[in-house]
Parts: C-alpha cells; sequence; structure tokens
C-alpha cells in the first residue's frame, strides 16, 4: 500500500517476498528494504480464499499494519526516514496508491479511507 505520512510517500508491505518466507513491514526505512529493516515480521498472514481485514494507520508519530484487528508491526520515528524507490513514485505525492506485486492476485472488496483529524480532500 502506498501512504503518505509526514508529507513523504512511503510503502507498507503484508505478505511480500514468499520466496523469503513472507515479510510485512514498512519498505525503504533509512533506504532498507522491508526484509533487512527492524519493521519485518516474518510469515504469512494472508490465507487462501478467506476474508481479511487490513488497516493502515498513519498518525503524527507514528504507522502501524493491522491484520484481522491484530497488530503486526508498527514504526514510530522520523517519518524522513521512510522512502520509495523512484520507479514507485506516483506523480501526486499527497495521493495513496496500491501496489501490486507480479505474478499475485488479490480480490479487493472495499476500500475505505478514514480522516481521523480534519478534513479529507480528494485528489485526482
Amino acid at each position: 500500500m502506498g501512504l503518505v505520512a509526514g508529507g513523504r510517500q512511503l510503502r507498507a508491505i503484508v505478505d511480500g517476498w514468499p520466496s523469503e518466507g513472507y515479510a510485512t513491514g514498512f519498505d525503504f526505512l533509512d533506504k532498507k528494504k522491508v526484509l533487512f529493516n527492524p519493521t519485518r515480521v516474518n510469515g504469512a498472514l494472508l490465507k487462501s480464499n478467506k476474508d481479511h481485514t487490513i488497516l493502515f494507520s498513519v498518525r503524527s508519530e507514528k504507522l502501524e499494519i493491522s491484520v484481522n484487528g491484530k497488530a503486526i508491526t508498527s514504526y514510530k520515528g522520523e517519518f524522513v526516514r521512510l522512502s520509495l524507490p523512484p520507479y514507485l513514485r506516483v506523480p501526486n505525492e499527497k495521493a495513496l496508491f496500491l501496489v501490486i506485486a507480479p505474478k499475485t492476485s488479490y480480490q479487493i472488496d472495499r476500500a475505505v479511507l478514514t480522516p481521523v483529524k480534519g478534513k479529507g480532500t480528494i485528489l485526482k
């Protein structure tokens, strides 16, 4: 999931790198992939043919990934430490975006954005 925190684009990954035993976390923390940074949590979280709720929380000082109501990993620190590889950037740096890896398939039944503070803005 492409998120924005502190005015910076970043990527939250759930069940990435199956060949490495699956990894969930925040990518490019100090320019290190999820595989090599402290937000990594190992193991598959999403099971085939089951419904899942994934929650990505962005707060003023903390990011969190939850799956089915269970907190999986978080990052608390300066958002300037997070980045994206250039090939994933989207033109509007304030926009949320989805990244689907090659050779994977998902069915997304619903996506909801809930502003916690202030009024949200729809970006085009």
